[in-house]
């Protein structure tokens, strides 16, 4: 019979001997390398300090044990004195090496932190069967499992257990003990997912996993990851192996990442090509990144026109390897003009000695070179086109755009629309998070000034208790002159973070998100939430007759009141995520709520705390 337990439940438990005399506690448990579930030979016990004041840690064999899942653990009548820890070779003590530690879950794919190790105890054996990096096992960590679940039952709240069996870890780091028989698997992954890991990982450690890859392999992956991404990879490598990935990488991609280099290494990288591949970069180098021309792929199947459909099979059983794509064949002429496409179904169809002038379709969509990127996606959109072939002004075949460029482009333009819409910062944008404040600034002081205006118009046309306030003292006037200022600003600044919360939740998967969007994100806002109080103590020390404490209370009450509902926008979505339920729904109504509320309370609390009402 198998019972499942957890690492955190064995910890700091009492072990005594056979006699009932305390020994000391567990601090760790020792595991051995070489099983697809390493074995568990041991705990590491902090002794009791004795008469003669030894602390040292002992180690205290499984089998010494009558139950090591008792508690407290009762060593066997007869057992020796436990001895002084010595690992032996393939151990390693279990939590010093994987709690609190990044991991990579192969089949998730993704780069996870590790919160508790799920233990299986089997006929007397303690076996690790997994690592738990779900809350549950964070919760366990703090001891507040119970009261967590208790807090979140009104809630209808579920929360799980997130185990990932050890034969789907791969710890990493190249420097501790190896405990699992897929060690290395993580490059046995598709480019697409290694790329994944890749983006998650800080950038020491991708430099660590990519070191014993093959220069095929490292092209393929990072082609696939984030520009900023590849850039950081490139950046850290020598010229030498720079120089060669950059050669096996599809010439779009290459452009694409040399682009973004600076012009030194740029050049520094390029000389150490060989020739025919720095011509190729060259001269997709010279189009603009957001045109046809640059975003072309120059690996296209040309087929003479004067070619058979034998001739042509031929020719393209030779080149297929070399080639990203060969969804269609391109026939030129002897100048390279574009006379029309062959399907690969027409081609292997026809006769063997079929002229290829006969299969041609001459009724070719083309985009030109200087084309704008999203009229190529329109072009591949409106004719369900796989790639389209790029020319030049006297239509000589370029190269061609494939599909899987068009979608990198719509997913960035759509993300970038919508950023702009919630007057947020694009997903994925390069740079400090200054830019984004400073285009900002219009909008949020359109927002002041209409704040402003309206406890103006408030104090001198309404009727009724505000009027009221004319008699009051010049500080609990300009406490409500301010709060339309404190409601309307703290509402916009959680609704902007709150979107690049909803829209990395939405666009990454579970365990995969990205910080450095949200990151900036949350700078830019508090970079509009510091104006917003500088407009505020602007405002008190332009009303007469404030004291100097007022005139630094009131802003730095609206200051408190804008953090909290930074937080409240940029949290909420995630808790909303964590409890199951989509982050999309609903939040503005209840960010409205909450940011207004807390908001007022935050205000008026620190406020009173200092005196001013």
């Amino acid at each position: 019979m198998q019972e499942t337990l957890y690492f955190t439940d064995l910890m700091q438990r009492r072990v005594h001997d056979s006699a009932g005399r305390p020994v000391g506690t567990v601090l760790d448990l020792v595991v051995s390398s070489g099983e697809l579930f390493p074995r568990i030979t041991g705990f590491v016990v902090t002794p009791f300090r004795s008469a003669g004041g030894s602390s040292s840690r002992l180690f205290v064999p499984l089998e010494h044990v009558e139950d090591p899942t008792a508690a407290p653990l009762i060593l066997k009548p007869g057992a020796p004195e436990p001895e002084p820890l010595h690992l032996e070779a393939g151990e390693a003590r279990l939590g010093h090496t994987f709690l609190d530690k990044q991991i990579v879950d192969t089949q998730g794919v993704r780069v996870v932190r590790v919160n508790d190790l799920s233990l299986a105890h089997v006929e007397r054996e303690l076996r690790l069967l997994g690592a738990d990096v779900g809350l549950t096992g964070l919760l366990r960590r703090m001891h507040s499992e119970r009261a967590v679940r208790w807090l979140a039952r009104p809630l209808n709240a579920h929360f799980t257990d997130t185990v990932i069996p050890w034969n789907f870890v791969d710890p990493l780091s190249t420097d501790k003990v190896q405990l699992n028989v897929t060690r290395g698997r993580i490059h046995a992954m598709r480019p697409a997912d290694l790329a994944d890991v890749l983006e998650q990982l800080p950038v020491t450690q991708r430099s660590e996993v990519l070191a014993d890859m093959s220069d095929e392999q490292v092209a393929d992956a990072i082609s696939e990851a984030r520009l900023d991404v590849q850039r950081s990879i490139i950046g850290q490598m020598e010229d030498e192996r720079a120089s060669d990935i950059l050669e096996r990488m599809a010439p779009d991609d290459a452009t694409d990442l040399l682009q973004d280099l600076e012009a030194g290494r740029r050049e520094d990288l390029l000389e150490r090509m060989d020739v025919e591949d720095r011509q190729e970069l060259t001269e997709l180098l010279a189009y603009r990144a957001d045109t046809a021309g640059g975003l072309m792929t120059t690996d296209v199947v040309r087929i003479p026109a004067d070619f058979t459909a034998e001739s042509a099979i031929a020719f393209l059983r030779n080149l297929a390897p070399d080639t990203e794509t060969v969804y269609y064949l391109y026939i030129v002429d002897d100048a390279g003009k574009l006379e029309g496409v062959v399907s690969l179904r027409g081609l292997i169809t026809a006769a063997p000695s079929t002229p290829i002038r006969k299969l041609l379709n001459p009724r070719v969509h083309t985009v030109r070179v200087d084309d704008d990127q999203e009229e190529v996606a329109e072009t591949i959109a409106r004719y369900n086109l796989l790639a389209v072939p790029v020319v030049d002004e006297e239509g000589v075949l370029k190269g061609i755009v494939t599909i899987d460029d068009v979608i990198d482009v719509m997913k960035e333009e759509a993300s970038e629309d919508l950023a702009l819409l919630s007057g947020g910062s694009p997903t994925g944008a390069e740079g400090s998070a200054a830019p984004f404040s400073l285009g900002r600034m219009g909008w949020m002081l359109l927002v002041l000034l209409a704040a402003i205006g309206i406890g103006l118009g408030a104090l001198r046309v309404t009727p009724g208790p505000l009027n009221a306030l004319q008699a009051a003292p010049e500080s609990r006037i300009m406490v409500f002159l301010l709060i339309p200022l404190l409601l309307d600003v703290a509402n916009t600044l959680a609704f902007q973070t709150s979107n690049v919360a909803i829209r990395a939740l939405m666009e990454d998967v579970p365990g995969r998100f990205t910080w450095r969007p949200f990151r900036d994100e949350i700078t830019a806002s508090g970079g509009m939430a510091v104006l917003a109080a500088l407009v505020g103590l602007i405002l008190c020390f332009l009303w007469p007759h404030l004291g100097l404490a007022a005139r630094l209370a009131l802003p730095a009450s609206l200051f408190g009141a804008y953090l909290y509902a930074i937080v409240c926008g940029a949290g909420f979505p995630f808790l909303l995520s964590r409890l199951g339920r989509e982050p999309n729904r609903g939040v503005r109504p209840l960010l409205i709520v909450i940011v207004s509320g807390g908001g007022l309370a935050i205000y008026f609390g620190l406020l009173w705390a200092l005196g001013v009402v």
